[in-house]
């Protein structure tokens, strides 16, 4: 137990098995449970790592790797407060300059705003597989990439809860260029919020893979897979569901080229509703053989005035409004 930060790693190939025992970190001040950096192949595994409940503090961060290379994190339980009402986050595992990180079977639980389970700053080539990650916090994700390419995030559940924006995995950066190669497969996804919960984010990224999640959204406004900015996406054999009060199973908001929308199944349970949608200078996309239903108002495929030279074939569109 400390008032600031409970281990630092300060050396490389280290090892750091709790063997269950738990940490809590932060109870006075801003502190990490476990960092390090500049040092590599660190393994942090089997620990429960607790943010102090007394003092609730923002930008204080479970695991936080910086400029640590090919480190492995797994099989812990991490949970940490933050503050409801600031809008810098304590994340569960942040990753900074960090690659070829191994994240692995871990259960990450985050309660304040804008706290997420799992963020990458700059970091690539890592591989985040069967975790249990669940965000919240207002403005909470929970998988965040930045500036990140050639990522895995596969076999992950992630559960997003609370009144405003969320989205299950983000993965974005600010010039298009950095951020690029990301495969998100296999994943189940649920947002239960009152405000926007959204499935997948895409943001100036490109030739990203998002296929063969589930993704449910309930209540209130809700966007299964969310593209703007983004060349190049293979989006196939997807589920998505909502019950929410607008939603769109597919959305290709702003300048979103070469976008492959493949065999994916679309139910949208009630409101108003849009299967996939394509505007604002989203051209030269595939839209084939997907399946949509639609129990509410809306329109199964909707395509801009300002989108051009898209295929669209073999789709199957169901609307019943009751």
């Amino acid at each position: 137990k400390s008032g600031r930060t409970c281990f630092t790693i300060t050396a490389n190939k280290v090892t750091l098995d709790c063997r269950g025992f738990t940490i809590t970190y932060s109870n006075d001040t801003v502190g990490y449970g476990i960092t390090t950096s500049g040092y590599n192949y660190s393994t942090i595994s089997n620990c429960i790592i607790n943010q102090s409940g007394r003092a609730n503090k923002t930008n204080s961060y479970g695991v936080y790797l910086r400029q640590a290379w090919n480190s492995t994190i797994q099989a812990n339980t991490i949970y940490t407060l933050g503050q409801v009402n600031l809008p810098l986050g304590s994340h569960g595992i942040n990753l900074q300059g960090s690659n070829r990180t191994v994240i692995y079977r871990n259960n990450v639980t985050t309660i304040g705003r804008s706290s997420y389970t799992l963020i990458l700053y700059n970091s690539s080539l890592s591989n985040i597989t069967n975790n249990l990650f669940v965000a919240l916090g207002g403005f909470s994700y929970g998988v965040y990439t930045f500036e990140a390419s050639s990522n895995l995030v596969t076999y992950n559940n992630i559960t997003n809860g609370n009144q405003t924006t969320t989205y299950g995995v983000y993965i974005s950066s600010s010039n298009g260029i950095s951020s690029k190669f990301n495969n998100v497969t296999y994943n189940n996804i649920t947002t239960s919020v009152a405000g926007y919960g959204n499935g997948v984010g895409l943001l100036k990224s490109s030739n990203d893979v998002v296929a063969n999640n589930f993704i449910k959204m309930n209540g209130g406004f809700g966007i299964g897979l969310y593209i703007t900015n983004s060349n190049g996406a293979n989006v196939s054999f997807n589920v998505i569901s909502s019950n929410g009060t607008y939603s769109a199973g597919i959305d290709l908001a702003t300048s979103s080229l070469g976008t492959q929308i493949i065999r994916n199944n679309i139910t949208l349970n009630k409101g108003s509703s849009i299967g996939i949608l394509s505007k604002s200078a989203s051209n030269h996309s595939r839209i084939d053989f997907n399946n949509i239903n639609l129990y509410g108002i809306g329109n199964g495929i909707e395509i801009g005035s300002n989108s051009n030279f898209n295929n669209l074939t073999g789709n199957v569109v169901y609307i019943n409004v009751s």
